[in-house]
């Protein structure tokens, strides 16, 4: 497998001093890209008020037929961002001055008028100040119906070039017809779809937060509006995955046959490989972004249906914000249950007679029988047999009030542990009688509270052929 640096010398050879090798008109690469950057002395330092101030020039130069913008101009541009920034409107003149000054500096606004040859200076933006105004006004929403029409064009395009390319032709034909629509028509037609689906991944991002803020904020009145928002996204993505699946394919045949009629012109090789790369990366954008979102939705509703659900008042929120409030002055602790591991057997091969089984000398040392009797009771399991003999002699009991006068003694874990085994005793000896009703919270301590559980003995059904059994038993041993 290639390597990154591999890649580097095999498209643009550079050796150990980074000086470039070859004539200007040499293919473009990575490390001749970065020296030219380099050499330039570019270097931006924007802040929100210069990117805000280039997008209001970039707006004006756009809606008006002039091509540069004068001091008078650039002042009035400078006023509904100087309200925004709440300045003072005496120095607004000397505030828009600073900051022509600043995008003079770094190259994004530059002099239209000979170098100040006329009274009064003109202005106009430079292609990195038309880049950044493009980024900040362009049209970022990717839909269905704009993507089949561009993907269409694009496809029309390639088809004229086919045919120009089989008539063939001198060499200004080749770059009238072929060269330069494939690479001003076709590439910026290309260019201007990734770079709505850099835009989409935006406006996505936005919707999450919005969607994240909406429900933490209105929590179960917002669950519907998330929904819908979220079903409208991943049916929009799965679309596009689709109609990006279709062209793709027939648009890299036709990059293709526009290659193979290339003949000995080079130059058209690099053109139809990058257009090719470009339709490869954004079709892999869409299914990427598409599974992605799959994700995402899955987790969203995830979340509704266990959380927003399971609690619409949203009071384990507040419950879990007081416990960790007052975690200072009644430190809490996490009572787990441990239970048994789920013991299964598993299918064995009979041994053959003839083999020996290993026995470890343990097992042969262990060999004698031991009695062992039943557990004995500990502290939590004697409180709830007084509570059973209770329910037995009394017919009737509450369980919490029966915890307090039977084990007062115990603590806040230890009344959990028993609220836990006596509760499914008792129901197995009595039943609820007010089991449909609303129970109440009763706080057993400042840490620990628990519902009210009344308990009716059920009464014991004797069988007549059973007492006739017992009366006979009795002759018997009377006489």
């Amino acid at each position: 497998m290639m390597s990154f640096s591999d890649f580097l010398s095999r498209r643009s050879p550079v050796d150990s001093y980074g000086e470039i090798e070859g004539d200007p008109g040499s293919p473009p690469s990575v490390a001749r890209t970065i020296a030219d950057a380099y050499h330039s002395d570019i270097s931006l330092g924007l802040s929100k008020e210069d990117i805000s101030f280039v997008a209001g020039i970039y707006m004006y130069l756009r809606l008006t037929d002039e091509p540069n913008v004068d001091d008078t101009t650039l002042r009035s541009i400078y006023v509904p961002l100087n309200e925004l920034l709440s300045g003072d409107p005496e120095t607004v003149q000397q505030r828009c001055t600073r900051s022509v000054a600043r995008l003079k500096a770094q190259g994004i606004l530059v002099r239209a008028d000979f170098g100040g040859i006329s009274s009064s200076g003109e202005f106009s933006l430079s292609s990195l100040g038309h880049a950044i105004g493009d980024f900040v006004v362009q049209e970022s929403n990717l839909t269905v119906q704009s993507l089949e029409l561009l993907l269409a064009r694009i496809r029309a395009e390639l088809a004229r070039i086919i045919e120009a390319a089989k008539q063939g032709g001198d060499d200004p034909h080749w770059d009238s017809q072929v060269i330069l629509p494939l690479r001003l028509l076709v590439s910026e037609l290309v260019d201007i779809i990734e770079r709505r689906t850099r835009g989409l991944d935006a406006a996505h991002a936005l919707l999450r937060q919005n969607i994240s803020s909406l429900l933490e904020r209105e929590w179960v009145e917002c669950v519907d509006l998330c929904t819908d928002m979220l079903e409208s996204v991943s049916k929009t993505l799965c679309e596009l995955n689709a109609v990006l699946s279709e062209h793709v394919e027939s648009l890299g045949r036709q990059l293709s046959e526009i290659a193979e009629s290339a003949g000995h012109r080079d130059t058209l090789l690099p053109i139809t490989d990058r257009i090719r790369t470009q339709l490869n990366r954004i079709h892999a954008w869409s299914a990427k972004r598409y599974d992605e979102w799959s994700g995402y939705f899955a987790i969203v509703h995830e979340f509704i249906r266990l959380i927003i659900r399971l609690d619409p008042e949203n009071r384990m929120r507040d419950r879990i914000r007081n416990c960790i409030q007052s975690y200072a002055d009644r430190p809490y602790g996490l009572a787990a249950v441990s239970p048994k591991p789920f013991l299964h057997f598993r299918d064995v091969a009979k041994p053959d007679q003839v083999q020996q089984i290993p026995v470890p000398a343990s097992v042969l040392a262990n060999r004698t029988i031991r009695e062992v009797g039943p557990p004995s009771d500990d502290e939590i399991d004697l409180v709830v047999k007084a509570i059973l003999a209770r329910l037995e002699e009394e017919g009737e009991l509450e369980l919490v009030q029966a915890i307090a006068q039977e084990a007062h003694h115990l603590t806040d874990a230890q009344w959990f542990t028993l609220i836990s085994r006596a509760t499914p005793r008792l129901l197995q000896r009595g039943f609820a009688p007010t089991a449909l009703a609303a129970r109440q919270w009763i706080e057993m301590s400042a840490r620990l509270a628990a519902q009210e559980l009344k308990v009716r003995r059920q009464p014991v059904r004797v069988s007549q052929q059973s007492t006739s059994s017992e009366l006979e038993k009795e002759t018997r041993h009377d006489r």
